[in-house]
């Protein structure tokens, strides 16, 4: 599957003072899959390992971490030397913590030696852990879900994105059918959303009846993200990082969106939970949206720790969580229950551009659903679900903040006034 990372991992590669990259995601975001891809078409080789599948390979970071001793203690276990024209990629590096520590001595004794590393729960695994983390020694990149953009390019509609990329560049609108083919490939991706397990199976037919296959593939990876918490946590905090997970549907299904603790369990309390909260964030399956007082920069200045709103890594996975009918997001006959949907894809698109949102919200009531720094000045999203636009709180916004651009999604055409875009749901991937 063509992934964007590929260009991002070449930057890595030509930059001057490129240190060993350490590439994040949750699990089975491609991250394995797209660094095979990129050591094979940029270099001559990869030489590869699994520290998590291989004990070998772990046990050769027992000893001295200089690299030239790992190197010789790897080499009976890589299918290639290991020169500078090859690629040494250490996948699954939380397995094994004296790799990541190796990471600093390849930085400083062996700089010409191209290094990538992948970790799915980096963020808990080493939590703790007396072996220190390679600060200041790695590069960082992290990889999210396939966006529209990908999931287009896997379903062969990769012409489509191209006449959004062009109507937006020249402020255009695409064809009427254009519209029409992208708005139900978009309520596709609602369905199917962007792990590549399950794009591939919708890829493979587009057809309704294989939207049975995209729901076992997205129930298995829920499967094993069940795993990685009894793994990576205590018999106690698994059950109280499940829990806020699973409360997910039901803290956006609501009215106000705002994570609340009640809704997770009975009595539930944020010095109970919050670590549970955390644990997944660091995990990558879970995104946290932070109220700000006011939109102006910079935007933390003004966030409210306490407020704020958790957004599932994976729209796909939403919704198989909630329980809704593939058939019905298609059809785009959503009721109530449906809440979140349309607010969950746009935070995936944001993430996957590398943007850091928040909503605002003020003491009347009035609330925007997602603000963030834009290149030239502070831009509010808001999202509406089908075609019905009217905002009193993003009007609200603007009547206070002159200097905010902004965007309106909606399953309406592409249209702009003097400070509001007005662009259709699936073009959100052009934000920036």
């Amino acid at each position: 599957m063509r992934r964007k990372m590929l260009e991002k991992l070449r930057e890595w590669a030509k930059r001057p003072g490129r240190k060993p990259l350490v590439l994040q995601g949750a699990r089975q975001v491609g991250k394995t899959y797209t660094l095979l891809e990129f050591g094979q078409s940029d270099f001559e080789g990869v030489a590869y390992v699994n520290l998590e599948s291989d004990a070998l390979a772990r046990e050769a970071f027992a000893g001295d971490l200089t690299p030239r001793e790992v190197l010789a203690r790897l080499a009976p276990l890589l299918s290639r030397p290991v020169t500078p024209q090859t690629l040494l990629f250490l996948d699954e590096i939380q397995s094994c913590k004296r790799a990541l520590a190796a990471l600093k001595y390849f930085c400083e004794r062996m700089p010409e030696q191209p290094v990538a590393v992948a970790g799915s729960l980096l963020g808990v695994a080493v939590r703790g852990d007396d072996v220190g983390f390679p600060v200041g020694k790695v590069d960082f990149l992290t990889m999210h879900p396939m966006d529209f953009e990908e999931f287009a390019w896997a379903c062969g509609q990769g012409a489509l994105t191209d006449a959004v990329r062009e109507g937006f560049a020249r402020d255009v609108r695409v064809s009427g059918v254009e519209h029409e083919l992208l708005v139900r490939l978009y309520r596709e991706y609602l369905v199917v959303g962007g792990m590549p397990e399950a794009v591939a199976c919708h890829a493979a037919t587009r057809e309704a009846a294989g939207w049975e296959e995209v729901r076992l593939a997205q129930n298995r990876l829920r499967q094993s993200m069940a795993a990685d918490m009894a793994r990576y946590a205590t018999p106690t905090e698994t059950r109280r990082i499940l829990a806020c997970y699973e409360s997910l549907p039901r803290q956006l299904a609501k009215p106000n969106q705002k994570f609340q603790y009640r809704v997770v369990r009975m009595g539930a309390t944020a010095s109970r939970y919050d670590y549970a909260l955390d644990w997944l964030s660091q995990a990558g399956l879970v995104a946290q949206c932070h109220a700000v007082s006011s939109v102006e920069r910079p935007l933390p200045t003004f966030e409210d720790p306490s407020a704020f709103k958790a957004f599932l890594m994976d729209v796909g996975l939403y919704g198989a969580m909630a329980g809704f009918r593939p058939e019905e997001i298609v059809a785009a006959h959503p009721g109530t229950a449906f809440g979140g949907l349309a607010e969950t894809y746009v935070a995936q698109a944001l993430a996957a551009n590398d943007i850091k949102p928040y909503y605002w919200a003020s003491g009347s009531g009035a609330e925007v659903d997602f603000v963030y720094d834009g290149a030239a000045a502070p831009v509010a999203v808001e999202v509406k679900r089908g075609e019905h636009v009217r905002s009193r709180s993003l009007a609200a916004l603007l009547a206070r903040a002159p200097a905010v651009r902004a965007v309106r999604l909606s399953e309406r055409e592409f249209g702009r006034t003097d400070r509001l875009l007005s662009l259709p749901l699936y073009a959100a991937f052009l934000l920036t």
